[in-house]
């Protein structure tokens, strides 16, 4: 999925610093450290993670992420994505969007007409996927978020999200 969006896979050799972060923090939380991926597009700020069913997982990272956050942050951020993939929250939301799908499905009136059937159909979708990230959506950026706070990311999740409230702060207790 990555490669094909435009991204240049990161490895020891590339970038040990970054690369290490992200493994260490697998092995100490017992996972298969991810494929990590630089985009190659200007117009990705943070980062994301995929992993579809039990194939690879991946996290690509956007360049203006790397340019300019600091590194607490970016490891923030990386402690944020690998939440994701351990909690399998890709797969759940592509689950809430089928039963969403499914609920609208047998709701909806039947119709005769193309148009009308395409038109429904593609409400149908939009509703599917905004009302699975309103009901999960919330609760897997929460757990996501404890995740890297509970992997000592916390300053640097408040300094990604709150730059100017946060840089008078020194710590946080765990």
């Amino acid at each position: 999925l990555f490669p094909m969006s435009g991204g240049i896979v990161v490895t020891k050799a590339t970038m040990p610093k970054l690369y290490s972060y992200v493994d260490s923090l697998c092995k100490v939380n017992n996972m298969d450290t991810p494929t990590l991926f630089i985009s190659t597009s200007s117009s990705l700020f943070n980062a994301m993670a995929s992993k579809l069913l039990r194939s690879a997982c991946g996290i690509i990272i956007g360049q203006k992420l790397l340019n300019d956050c600091s590194d607490n942050e970016i490891e923030a951020v990386l402690a944020h994505e690998v939440g994701h993939l351990k909690y399998n929250h890709i797969n759940k939301t592509l689950g809430g969007i089928l039963i969403f799908s499914f609920i609208y499905k047998a709701l909806k009136p039947k119709t005769m007409h193309w148009l009308i059937a395409f038109c429904q159909s593609y409400i149908g979708a939009i509703f599917s996927r905004t009302a699975a990230r309103i009901v999960i959506g919330k609760s897997f950026e929460k757990q996501a978020d404890t995740f890297a706070c509970q992997n000592k990311k916390a300053v640097g999740l408040i300094s990604f999200f709150e730059p100017a409230w946060s840089s008078s702060l020194t710590s946080v207790p765990y």
